[in-house]
């Protein structure tokens, strides 16, 4: 089973999971930066190679949330932290919120994730950039915006 790590079920699906005598495989999920093209071909890398263990899935090349931002055609609005976190409770807490407050650390801090196992275990190589995984992902941001890309449920 596929878990999703932040998700208000994550605990409670792999509690459940192992109770049935399963294993949970946490799989982080909208991440910009890692191209879905990429997300799928690495799933399908370790569901063949069946091989246990966590491993990173990343995009070719670092990006600071300044140039993702920048990539995106948004505006950049300096938010002091304390604020930032206590309104992203609040709309966490009323549902309203699509990430917990814990998550506004990442925004504070260049965070990079380490591929190599990846690479060395999997065999996994991105065919994207993390720079174009975004600029893609904001394209389809822009399509759905403008209602020529629909979200499939």
């Amino acid at each position: 089973m596929v878990t999703f790590p932040g998700s208000l079920d994550d605990r409670d699906a792999a509690r459940a999971v192992r109770q049935a005598g399963a294993e949970a495989v946490p799989l982080w999920h909208a991440d910009p930066s890692l191209h879905e093209v990429d997300a799928v071909a690495a799933l399908k890398l370790a569901l063949d190679r069946d091989v246990p263990g966590a491993f990173n899935i990343v995009g070719e090349g670092v990006l600071p949330i300044s140039t993702v931002v920048k990539l995106a055609g948004r505006l950049s609005v300096p938010i002091p932290y304390a604020i930032l976190r206590r309104v992203t409770a609040l709309f966490w807490v009323a549902q309203l919120g699509e990430a917990p407050p814990s998550f506004v650390a990442a925004l504070r801090f260049l965070c990079v994730a380490d591929g190599a196992r990846a690479r060395q275990v999997l065999g996994f190589r991105p065919v994207y950039s993390s720079r174009d995984a975004v600029l893609d992902f904001e394209g389809a941001l822009r399509l759905r915006e403008a209602r020529l890309l629909h979200e499939t449920t």
